[in-house]
């Protein structure tokens, strides 16, 4: 069960709460009410109090943002390719040429 679910049921206050497992009443309260997460000192003490009744959901982990490759070539092959003579493909295009 939740942490808040827990106190009303066991009609405890977050002040005594607190007390009971050597936390700031402001801390417990942000746990309580989803604005922080637990860290693990504060995990395991709920769980030794509450006996393991209030189990908490973790968030998961964010994964670092992939780099772009703004800018960059990716595959050193491709500096090698060769260039284009492009007057020379134009002058054959053009009407009234031979080619």
């Amino acid at each position: 069960m939740k942490l808040d679910e827990y106190l009303f049921r066991q009609r405890v206050s977050v002040k005594d709460f607190s007390t009971l497992i050597g936390f700031q009443p402001e801390y417990v309260s942000s746990i309580k009410t989803g604005h922080k997460s637990p860290g693990r000192k504060m995990r395991e003490a709920v769980y030794k109090v509450t006996n393991g009744q209030v189990i908490f959901d973790m968030p998961k982990k964010k994964h670092a943002k992939k780099e772009k490759n703004i800018g960059k070539i990716e595959s050193p092959s491709l500096m090698r390719l060769p260039l284009l003579d492009i007057q020379a493909s134009e002058t054959q295009d053009q009407p009234g040429s031979q080619g």
